[in-house]
């Protein structure tokens, strides 16, 4: 192939790889909100819930006072026997969770036994393919006491995994490890579709558990028209230029 068509095939392929775009990305710990139930993000939007409701604010959560801290959570309320579960962005570390960590208290069976499960529920804004990852641990290890995690895309479950009291910070459970394995974790999506992470007791009284829940759009690339008409610029642009170049010699 001569020069001018390495030049113009050269050019015209840097002009479709800097066209494509890297995919949007849901983050439950960066994307959290104190103050907003649902919170609409930069890719689209978190519903802090007990069951199929949204969990009322509580300005200064400190449960039975066992855990040792004070701060903003979305709870049913701060009151003795209702106050689970909940859900927080931690300002503290505690047990084996860190500043920052996303950390859910499931319910007991005396303390918001009639409340629903506690869960993060994402809600897309567009049509697309979409990955998810993540992972639970527990927050404390107390025994006989112990909980599950189940991801449902539609509210329907695709994946699920016990026996979190066996996970730490350092090693937890990797949703890729739930019972759909790593293809359940690749999702379409369209507007208004739903991704949920339910994290629910497995005994009579629940515990702490921490969670990290991502999820990312797939790289996406310009409809082709737009592809070859941005090469077809650049291709024409570098043939005029060589032309001029050879009449010149």
């Amino acid at each position: 192939m001569r020069p001018a068509g390495w030049l113009v095939l050269t050019l015209a392929w840097f002009s479709a790889v800097s066209a494509a775009r890297a995919g949007n990305v849901a983050n439950l710990s960066a994307d959290w909100s104190d103050s907003n139930n649902p919170n609409t993000a930069s890719f689209g939007t978190w519903s802090y819930r007990q069951g199929t409701s949204l969990l009322p604010e509580v300005p200064n959560w400190n449960g039975d006072n066992t855990a040792g801290f004070t701060q903003p959570a979305w709870a049913p309320s701060n009151n003795a026997g209702d106050f689970l579960p909940v859900e927080l962005k931690a300002q503290n570390t505690v047990g084996d969770w860190q500043v920052g960590d996303v950390v859910v208290h499931t319910t007991d069976g005396a303390n918001g036994d009639s409340n629903g499960p506690a869960n993060f529920l994402w809600t897309s804004p567009n049509t697309g393919t979409v990955t998810i990852s993540g992972d639970v641990w527990a927050g404390f290890v107390v025994s006989g006491r112990d909980n599950m995690w189940t991801l449902f895309v539609n509210g329907i479950a695709v994946s699920s995994g016990t026996d979190i009291d066996s996970y730490t910070r350092a090693n937890p459970f990797l949703f890729s490890d739930g019972t759909g394995g790593s293809a359940a974790l690749v999702q379409n999506v369209t507007a208004g579709s739903t991704i949920d992470l339910q994290i629910a007791r497995t005994s009579t009284l629940g515990s702490f558990v921490g969670a990290s829940l991502t999820i990312t759009e797939a790289s996406t690339v310009p409809e082709p028209s737009s592809v070859i008409l941005g090469g077809l610029a650049v291709s024409i642009f570098a043939i005029t230029a060589l032309a001029r170049r050879i009449r010149t010699v």
